[in-house]
């Protein structure tokens, strides 16, 4: 099975980080649009992208400012029954974290956007996410249209153009 890993450092104690990657507050700042859910083993998550995209995840292991891993019970097709985490360890006034998202079936076009998408949610700030979410909502439309997406429809989404 093909899976997905980035690896990156930030400057903020890993408590600050779990709780900006593992909180409802914190993950409506970088990913979500909304989110519910309380970073417990067992407990679920209700993670909302927009109308449409309510997903679930159930927080499958969690060791507080060090680890969390959510498994998708609710999602499409491709996300469902797969593994969302990261862990994190402090060193050098850095904390570094590794992120996995792990049990994709397949390496197919929504696994290679999502693999782009995490990259970008995960190393740059504030409009990013909105952009990955318009360039994951074109690729799956084309899909359903059998339509390729071209080089300059991909530009013009991550570009921000019309």
């Amino acid at each position: 099975m093909p899976d997905i890993r980035h690896e990156f450092s930030i400057s903020a104690p890993p408590a600050q980080v779990f709780k900006a990657m593992a909180t409802p507050a914190g993950l409506d700042a970088w990913w979500t649009l909304t989110s519910d859910g309380e970073p417990v083993a067992g407990r679920t998550y209700s993670l909302g992208f927009g109308p449409g995209y309510d997903w679930e995840a159930v927080a499958r292991s969690v060791t507080p400012d060090v680890e969390l891993e959510w498994e998708f019970t609710k999602a499409d097709g491709d996300w469902t029954g797969t593994r969302v985490g990261f862990k994190l360890e402090p060193g050098g006034g850095l904390t570094r974290v590794l992120f996995h998202h792990d049990g994709w079936r397949e390496a197919n076009r929504h696994y290679r956007v999502s693999s782009f998408c995490w990259a970008m949610y995960l190393a740059l700030p504030l409009e990013t996410p909105f952009f990955c979410f318009l360039t994951m909502t074109l690729f799956l439309i084309k899909d359903l249209m059998s339509e390729r997406v071209t080089a300059s429809e991909m530009s013009s989404v991550l570009l921000g153009s019309r």
